[in-house]
């Protein structure tokens, strides 16, 4: 089995390049998998384990319009 060192150095070696490839992709994680070799699903994952979870984006608030009589 590894030792702890190599497995977190291992780790953080994947963190920087995970987040190099999707700052030089413009936070597209679409592209940054692509380019990774990698699934989009599998990209999400490690980020929802490295940051917690990702919140869906809330729609655009509408003001409310009053009905006209």
């Amino acid at each position: 089995s590894a030792s702890p060192g190599l497995l977190a150095a291992t780790d953080a070696f994947q963190r920087d390049l995970v987040h190099r490839v999707i700052s030089a992709t413009a936070g597209n994680k679409t592209r940054a998998a692509r380019e990774l070799g990698v699934s989009r699903q599998w990209l999400h994952g490690l980020l929802a384990r490295w940051d917690g979870p990702v919140a869906p984006p809330r729609p655009a608030e509408r003001p409310c319009r009053a009905r006209a009589a």
